[in-house]
């Protein structure tokens, strides 16, 4: 029997998928870029959080979700860490920018599982359910969110000096490993903050009534405010704890995570859509989306290739009409990758042939 699926959530998720492409092309505006990473991987978090609460794993022992996570998370990291450690090799004789010592860097990291480039994103996924679970089970509900509140604060505190220490030795070899270790504990808490503020929206909303039309002016007035702090916040990255100002930071991560679901929320009675359709899609594969938009370099072949075709233009920086195709192409190759691995290669994104392909 298949999942019911919840498709505001894949509308958000397709948003958020769009949005990490968009966020990975270099030329976009500094200010664009500022609003798109203030929020668009806490919005996963939350999204994951939440659906936690809606298929009860709270309520299920922690070594049998473990288990089936372990499928769906673990899996991928593991082939991918494998695949893109290979890609790298084969490409060591003939990419500078490939050496012996980021090689040598990358297993470290996929070994303590903090994750090479953007497979930080499941390592960190994995441990932080494994901690938001763990806390939940451990302490009674209404304190959960508390032990939360305290655990992300703690762990900004720590990442202060964590960076502080980095500045000041980050030019020696065992100072970098050890900043990288230190950053993979700290985000655990940071991540499952994310997690327990989605379960705990999910919660309040079955509490509530809420019409689709306010959903979505409450969805906009939450962007709204997130563009603005994350103009003041400027650009920041939760895979290196880059925050700035981390109340700035978290407020603008969680409204733009309530914004665009609430949007989201909004548009599924108009799920039958094309575009709309397009966009769960993409949010029911946001996991390959994930994984392979760079490290495939499927975005720098796609770069290659705009550029190739608009020899008239200047500056990349900035330029809306490169940066628009560049993203399109991308979205388009992601598309016909997300057929062929779900055809042909669904081990890799720990499914099952025949086994319903589309579930995070």
């Amino acid at each position: 029997m298949a999942k019911e699926r919840y498709v505001e959530l894949d509308i958000a998720k397709g948003i958020g998928s769009l949005l990490v492409i968009m966020g990975h092309i270099q030329y976009i505006s500094t200010g664009f870029r500022a609003f798109i990473v203030s929020f668009h991987i806490p919005l996963f978090f939350v999204a994951a959080g939440m659906l936690i609460y809606i298929n009860h794993e709270d309520e299920k022992r922690l070594w049998e979700t473990a288990k089936k996570k372990g499928r769906s998370i673990l899996q991928p990291y593991v082939i991918f860490s494998i695949l893109f450690l290979l890609i790298q090799l084969a490409l060591y004789k003939f990419e500078e920018s490939i050496t012996l010592e980021l090689i040598r860097q990358n297993i470290y990291l996929t070994l303590i599982f903090y994750g090479m480039s953007v497979l930080w994103f499941l390592a960190a996924l994995f441990a932080g359910e494994m901690a938001f679970l763990g806390v939940v089970k451990w302490c009674k509900k209404k304190w959960t969110l508390l032990v939360l509140v305290a655990w992300v604060l703690i762990a900004c505190i720590a990442n202060r000096y964590l960076q502080n220490y980095s500045a000041i030795y980050g030019d020696r070899t065992p100072a970098i490993y050890l900043s990288f270790l230190g950053q993979m504990i700290l985000r655990i808490g940071i991540v499952a903050f994310f997690i327990g503020i989605g379960f705990y929206l999910w919660m309040f909303k079955e509490k509530i009534t809420m019409t689709g039309w306010a959903a979505g002016l409450v969805g906009a007035a939450c962007l709204g405010l997130t563009i603005v702090i994350s103009q003041i916040n400027g650009v920041t990255d939760l895979h290196y704890l880059i925050f700035h100002n981390e109340f700035l930071y978290f407020s603008g991560a969680v409204l733009g995570s309530i914004g665009v679901i609430g949007i989201s929320y909004s548009l599924k009675e108009f799920a039958k859509f094309p575009l709309l359709k397009l966009l769960q899609f993409y949010g029911k594969n946001s996991l390959i989306v994930m994984l392979t938009h760079v490290d495939t370099y499927l975005m720098y072949f796609s770069t290659i290739v705009v550029m190739h075709f608009n020899k008239d233009i200047l500056e990349y920086n900035g330029n809306v009409r490169f940066c628009t195709e560049l993203f399109l192409l991308v979205t388009i190759a992601e598309g016909i990758g997300i057929i062929i691995i779900n055809e042909w290669f669904p081990w890799m994104i720990g499914r099952k042939r025949g086994e319903n392909k589309w579930i995070l």
